[in-house]
């Protein structure tokens, strides 16, 4: 178990399946490359048929007012959702004979590509069992076919599938079997890379890697004798919540649901101070995508209104759990003064498709003055690309820790007993065209956050010496 995300942290999840599922609560402007609305309402007669993705295991079957979504391996497939007459699923593609680009949010969402098929393969209409040797082949095949990374973290797959298919037993307990799937997931320290399962009514997961500041925590809690780790640790972040207070004294303000704080540092305000703690959660009312960026707008606006009289800004993402892409570009919209490129991403098995460029469109108020982004190895997922956006603008100077190196999308796939598989199947590249996975992005002055024998205060004392810093530039 890692540290206790704020409540309205988000994981990245952007499946196709799990955002078709979700996307009569979203509509938006067109996506980047500007593909034109597809028309679902009826069905437009050129979206109808069979598709293949390149890359991602899915396919579309469209027809008869319905849109069928199935996850496939090479030897496997399961209908993953079914949707009959969506009266306003706001889907944008460019389609013709032969292929289809495919996307379901505005910019910076990703961009799918499809090849038009005569058929679904013949392992659409079987019934497939459940039993231990079925749910082993089917998550070794589509870790085989999809996870990105096995070279970065040095692990032989086709050694370890051999080695597992040798300890399967018919009669083997679920207990045994997630076990010897998450032995077959060790040393890929990945944190996008999970495992869920719920077991005689118990959940049981596995996770590819914790923050540094989980452990830390974990001795923490181990020196107080605190025998509750959820209770420890929403302890400790009302510690840190009483630390900024006393920090920003009577300018600190909140807004989005406690989503952000905001105020001043230093000798005389001169630094303002923006923390976020998850890409999501800006909606009021709407909770759509478009009430995610107007909240963005609304309450990243204010925050800027509020400083516009300060020399610096330190914005902090550094227990920031991630949450929409689209939201990290929208809040580094703010300080972007022009279009600027910020990264590429591709997956895994999209044979011919180009890697797609993702970039930073100013965005409502904006700060033009010194930034300092503060990280951790907490910030992840969108968080990340958040770093990496904000890096290449030219007013920002990245400080403090190592940022996690979970940046892939997460790519879900349910296995035939039903439990549920992530990974990463994409590769991000910053601007510069330099592969962050695994390692973290690395600031240009580390600086360590979170420091285990004042972990209380350590925070605090970061914004303070920064401050003085900043305020003496």
């Amino acid at each position: 178990c890692d540290m206790t995300p704020h409540p309205n942290s988000l994981s990245r999840r952007p499946s196709f399946a799990a955002l078709l599922a979700t996307a009569l609560l979203f509509s938006g402007p067109l996506v980047a490359e500007e593909l034109p609305p597809l028309q679902v309402a009826p069905l437009d007669p050129a979206f109808e048929g069979t598709w293949r993705a390149r890359g991602y295991g899915q396919m579309i079957q469209a027809g008869d007012g319905t849109i069928r979504l199935y996850d496939v391996t090479e030897s496997y497939c399961a209908q993953d959702v079914s949707i009959g007459d969506p009266p306003a699923i706001p889907l944008f593609a460019a389609v013709d004979k032969d292929s289809m680009r495919l996307s379901l949010r505005a910019t910076g969402s990703t961009v799918y590509t499809y090849d038009r098929v005569e058929t679904l393969p013949e392992t659409c209409g079987t019934e497939h069992p459940s039993d231990p040797q079925t749910v082993f082949d089917v998550f070794a095949e589509n870790m085989a076919e999809h996870y990105t990374f096995f070279d970065l973290y040095e692990v032989d797959w086709a050694e370890r599938v051999a080695a597992g298919r040798k300890r399967i037993r018919k009669d083997m307990s679920d207990d045994e079997l997630f076990s010897l799937l998450e032995a077959s997931l060790e040393g890929l320290g990945d944190a996008h890379l999970g495992l869920l399962a719920e077991i005689d009514g118990d959940v049981r997961r596995y996770s590819g890697r914790r923050s540094t500041l989980g452990y830390k925590l974990d001795a923490a809690q181990a020196k107080a004798g605190v025998a509750d780790q959820d209770v420890f640790q929403q302890k400790w972040r009302k510690r840190q919540r009483k630390e900024l207070r006393r920090l920003l004294g009577k300018s600190l303000e909140t807004g989005a649901d406690d989503q952000i704080t905001w105020g001043r540092l230093g000798e005389g305000g001169k630094v303002g101070y923006l923390r976020v703690e998850g890409m999501g959660g800006f909606a009021d009312a709407d909770e759509s995508y478009e009430g995610e960026i107007a909240g963005v707008k609304q309450w990243v606006g204010r925050v800027l209104r509020d400083l516009s009289d300060t020399e610096a800004l330190i914005v902090d993402v550094s227990l920031n759990g991630g949450g929409m892409d689209e939201v990290s570009l929208a809040i580094a919209g703010h300080f972007a003064d022009e279009r600027t490129f910020v990264y590429s991403k591709s997956a895994l098995g999209a044979e011919g498709v180009p890697a797609q460029k993702i970039y930073v469109e100013p965005l409502g108020k904006r700060y033009s003055k010194p930034v300092t982004l503060l990280t951790s190895h907490v910030t992840v997922s969108a968080a990340e690309t958040f770093t990496m956006a904000m890096r290449a603008l030219p007013t920002v100077t990245h400080r403090g820790e190592a940022t996690r190196g979970a940046l892939s999308d997460v790519l879900e796939k349910v296995l035939p007993n039903g439990w549920s598989l992530r990974m990463s199947n994409e590769t991000y590249l910053d601007a510069e065209g330099e592969l962050w996975e695994g390692r973290g992005v690395i600031p240009e002055e580390e600086i360590e956050v979170f420091r285990e024998a004042t972990i209380d205060t350590s925070h605090a004392d970061v914004l303070r010496e920064l401050a003085a810093r900043l305020s003496n530039d």
